[in-house]
Protein backbone atom coordinates (compact mmCIF):
# COMPACT_ATOMS: atom_id res chain seq x y z
CA UNK A 1 0.00 0.00 0.00
CA UNK A 2 1.18 3.68 -0.71
CA UNK A 3 1.06 5.72 1.93
CA UNK A 4 0.22 8.34 0.34
CA UNK A 5 -3.35 7.04 -0.35
CA UNK A 6 -3.19 6.01 3.49
CA UNK A 7 -6.08 9.01 4.56
CA UNK A 8 -4.90 11.74 6.95
CA UNK A 9 -6.64 11.51 10.25
CA UNK A 10 -8.83 14.47 10.61
CA UNK A 11 -8.67 15.87 14.06
CA UNK A 12 -12.39 16.95 14.34
CA UNK A 13 -13.25 13.20 13.05
CA UNK A 14 -12.14 11.68 16.36
CA UNK A 15 -13.49 14.19 19.00
CA UNK A 16 -17.25 12.41 18.35
CA UNK A 17 -15.12 8.62 19.50
CA UNK A 18 -13.20 10.54 21.99
CA UNK A 19 -16.40 12.20 23.65
CA UNK A 20 -18.26 8.86 23.48
CA UNK A 21 -15.51 7.19 25.26
CA UNK A 22 -15.28 9.20 28.39
CA UNK A 23 -18.97 9.50 28.42
CA UNK A 24 -19.30 5.53 28.72
CA UNK A 25 -16.27 5.54 31.62
CA UNK A 26 -18.33 8.13 33.37
CA UNK A 27 -21.84 6.08 33.16
CA UNK A 28 -20.29 3.38 33.94
CA UNK A 29 -18.51 4.70 37.28
CA UNK A 30 -21.83 6.46 37.67
CA UNK A 31 -23.85 3.26 37.75
CA UNK A 32 -21.57 1.51 40.22
CA UNK A 33 -21.18 4.53 42.85
CA UNK A 34 -25.25 4.11 43.02
CA UNK A 35 -25.35 0.49 43.45
CA UNK A 36 -22.56 0.59 46.07
CA UNK A 37 -24.52 3.61 47.52
CA UNK A 38 -27.87 1.67 47.43
CA UNK A 39 -26.37 -1.50 48.96
CA UNK A 40 -24.80 0.89 51.84
CA UNK A 41 -28.09 2.37 52.43
CA UNK A 42 -29.49 -1.58 52.71
CA UNK A 43 -26.69 -2.68 55.00
CA UNK A 44 -27.72 0.43 57.10
CA UNK A 45 -31.08 0.08 57.37
CA UNK A 46 -30.46 -3.39 58.60
CA UNK A 47 -27.80 -2.37 61.06
CA UNK A 48 -30.22 0.26 62.01
CA UNK A 49 -33.24 -2.44 62.37
CA UNK A 50 -30.91 -4.40 64.23
CA UNK A 51 -29.82 -1.82 66.44
CA UNK A 52 -33.52 -1.20 67.69
CA UNK A 53 -34.10 -4.72 68.27
CA UNK A 54 -31.06 -4.98 70.81
CA UNK A 55 -32.08 -2.06 72.23
CA UNK A 56 -35.68 -3.15 72.98
CA UNK A 57 -34.21 -6.67 74.03
CA UNK A 58 -31.64 -4.74 76.41
CA UNK A 59 -34.73 -2.83 77.57
CA UNK A 60 -36.61 -6.19 78.30
CA UNK A 61 -33.44 -7.48 80.41
CA UNK A 62 -33.18 -4.54 82.78
CA UNK A 63 -36.67 -4.76 83.69
CA UNK A 64 -35.95 -8.25 84.00
CA UNK A 65 -32.91 -7.61 86.27
CA UNK A 66 -34.60 -4.44 88.32
CA UNK A 67 -37.90 -7.31 88.86
CA UNK A 68 -35.43 -9.86 89.97
CA UNK A 69 -34.22 -7.62 92.18
CA UNK A 70 -37.44 -6.45 94.04
CA UNK A 71 -38.08 -7.75 97.06
CA UNK A 72 -41.57 -9.55 95.75
CA UNK A 73 -39.87 -11.45 93.43
CA UNK A 74 -36.96 -12.81 96.07
CA UNK A 75 -40.31 -13.44 98.36
CA UNK A 76 -42.18 -14.98 95.66
CA UNK A 77 -39.05 -16.99 95.00
CA UNK A 78 -38.06 -17.68 98.73
CA UNK A 79 -41.65 -19.51 99.33
CA UNK A 80 -42.28 -21.47 95.96
CA UNK A 81 -38.87 -22.44 94.92
CA UNK A 82 -37.15 -22.70 98.90
CA UNK A 83 -40.40 -23.45 100.56
CA UNK A 84 -39.63 -21.17 103.06
CA UNK A 85 -42.05 -18.77 105.01
CA UNK A 86 -42.68 -15.43 106.53
CA UNK A 87 -42.22 -14.91 110.31
CA UNK A 88 -45.33 -15.86 111.75
CA UNK A 89 -47.00 -18.06 108.72
CA UNK A 90 -48.08 -21.64 109.72
CA UNK A 91 -47.71 -24.25 107.04
CA UNK A 92 -50.40 -26.34 106.64
CA UNK A 93 -50.51 -29.91 105.34
CA UNK A 94 -53.47 -31.68 104.03
CA UNK A 95 -53.96 -35.36 103.51
CA UNK A 96 -54.25 -36.70 99.80
CA UNK A 97 -52.60 -33.56 97.85
CA UNK A 98 -49.73 -33.85 96.29
CA UNK A 99 -47.40 -31.14 95.79
CA UNK A 100 -47.01 -29.85 92.22
CA UNK A 101 -43.77 -31.69 91.30
CA UNK A 102 -45.74 -34.80 92.14
CA UNK A 103 -48.33 -34.12 89.96
CA UNK A 104 -47.38 -35.15 86.49
CA UNK A 105 -45.56 -37.90 85.16
CA UNK A 106 -42.59 -37.63 83.02
CA UNK A 107 -44.58 -36.60 80.22
CA UNK A 108 -46.60 -34.00 81.84
CA UNK A 109 -49.95 -35.73 82.24
CA UNK A 110 -51.81 -36.16 85.31
CA UNK A 111 -52.15 -39.72 86.35
CA UNK A 112 -52.52 -41.57 89.57
CA UNK A 113 -49.52 -43.42 88.97
CA UNK A 114 -46.19 -42.41 91.91
CA UNK A 115 -43.13 -41.83 90.05
CA UNK A 116 -40.38 -42.73 92.20
CA UNK A 117 -37.44 -40.26 92.70
CA UNK A 118 -34.97 -40.89 91.12
CA UNK A 119 -37.17 -40.78 87.72
CA UNK A 120 -38.10 -37.31 88.90
CA UNK A 121 -34.45 -36.10 89.50
CA UNK A 122 -33.82 -37.40 85.90
CA UNK A 123 -36.88 -35.68 84.47
CA UNK A 124 -35.51 -32.76 86.27
CA UNK A 125 -32.06 -32.76 84.50
CA UNK A 126 -33.15 -33.73 81.06
CA UNK A 127 -31.31 -37.08 81.74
Amino acid sequence: MDPRKLRKINKKELYPFILTAVLLIILVNSIKSVSNMKAGISRLENAQSNLENLKQENTDLKERIEYANSEEFIEKEALEKLNMTKPGYTILIVDGVKPESQKHDLDGTSGGVSIPNYRLWLFEFNL
